[in-house]
């Protein structure tokens, strides 16, 4: 973990098998998300309302006024997506952190070929 940290900080290219350590699954995904999201805070989306009654799902919140549900996706990138979201955090990853643009083809390829997360040329 200290080591994929590290690259982290100082922008080291990790492969998916280094990055699953720091978001090995969904729900870190989510508890990132969660913490980005409302970590100063809930604050309703529909009526402005601060407090926060339990939302059906976790990592959800729901308005203790209105009863509006917000998952910790809803208005990111990541509301909707069809692949796994710890993927989608990679796929979110190299891109941003690719030196060289990266094509659709070639997340394309990378994701639906099988090949291994190393074999991504950069």
């Amino acid at each position: 973990m200290k080591e994929s940290m590290q690259a982290r900080i100082t922008n080291k290219r990790m492969n998916f098998g280094e990055f699953k350590v720091i978001f090995p699954d969904t729900s870190a995904c989510l508890r990132y998300l969660d913490e980005v999201k409302w970590g100063r805070g809930y604050v309703c989306k529909s009526c402005g309302h601060r407090r926060e009654s339990k939302a059906p799902k976790l990592f959800s919140r729901r308005c203790g006024r209105c009863g509006h549900t917000e998952s910790p996706t809803a208005g990111t990138i990541f509301h909707g997506i069809r692949i796994p979201l710890e993927k989608a955090f990679f796929i979110a990853y190299l891109v941003i952190s690719e030196q060289e643009n990266l094509t659709l083809e070639q997340l394309s390829a990378y994701w639906n070929c099988g090949s291994t997360p190393s074999a991504v040329s950069g």
